[in-house]
């Protein structure tokens, strides 16, 4: 499997301060991928230099074979990467269907594009609020729009931060039969989320960060099922 994303030894933080440091990892063409570990690890700083967000001050970024560790976040995503953000951010003063097309594009060249039928076809509360202000959603709902907002890019790579937080427990089951449906297309998957189990079926294998580094990886049910390991590097 060739590796749509390579960071290769990278170093990145902010200002003085380094969150991450020789940090390595691949995700491989239509491979879904975990990034796991305790809060204040390091996770939204990977996801973050990866897309350009926060600079690298060492190492190799690469994405869909090309070097991207000085590149523009907008240069990264045209590359194929569609990032669901921790928080949503969705446009909260659109509505649905203007938040839908506002940023609609094909940056992965994909032979068959997202369009709003596929969307509300995967998430059928969104086509029930097509002219509803973002303001005016649920939790859930919102982030089924972060999600359908990105998939309209035409990404190669989908990239989720905080998958399902907050969510009820029926929301999350919708977003993680809708994850599972992408990875059954082909679509490539970096996911951050606690609920291993769920995870497991989007991305069966996980990376685990701790202190900025990586510090195990392997298949995500076998840091689900052992206590040792989890209490290990997942345990408060």
């Amino acid at each position: 499997m060739s590796a749509f994303v390579d960071v290769d030894a990278v170093d990145a933080g902010y200002g003085r301060t380094r969150v991450i440091e020789g940090l390595s990892l691949q995700v491989g063409e239509g491979e879904g991928v975990a990034l796991v570990g305790r809060n204040g690890m390091g996770k939204t700083t990977t996801i973050r230099t990866i897309l350009g967000l926060c600079r690298a001050t060492r190492g190799t970024v690469r994405v869909a074979g090309r070097d991207v560790t000085r590149a523009a976040p907008h240069r990264i995503a045209r590359l194929g990467v569609g990032l669901v953000p921790e928080g949503r951010r969705i446009f909260a003063e659109l509505t649905v269907r203007e938040n839908l097309l506002a940023t609609a594009a094909n940056y992965g060249v994909l032979a068959h594009p997202w369009n709003l039928a596929d969307v509300t076809t995967l998430f059928p509360r969104l086509g029930d609020r097509m002219r509803q202000l973002g303001s005016r959603l649920s939790g859930g709902e919102q982030q089924m729009l972060a999600i359908a907002r990105a998939l309209l890019l035409g990404p190669r790579l989908l990239v989720l931060d905080e998958a399902t937080e907050g969510l009820a427990p029926v929301v999350r089951e919708e977003i993680w039969a809708a994850l599972r449906g992408l990875r059954a297309r082909g679509l490539a998957v970096l996911v951050v989320d606690k609920y291993l189990h769920a995870l497991a079926g989007v991305a069966p294998r996980a990376i685990v960060i701790e202190k900025g580094r990586v510090a195990w990886t392997g298949a995500t049910l076998a840091l689900a099922d052992d206590p040792a390991l989890h209490d290990r590097y997942l345990g408060v």
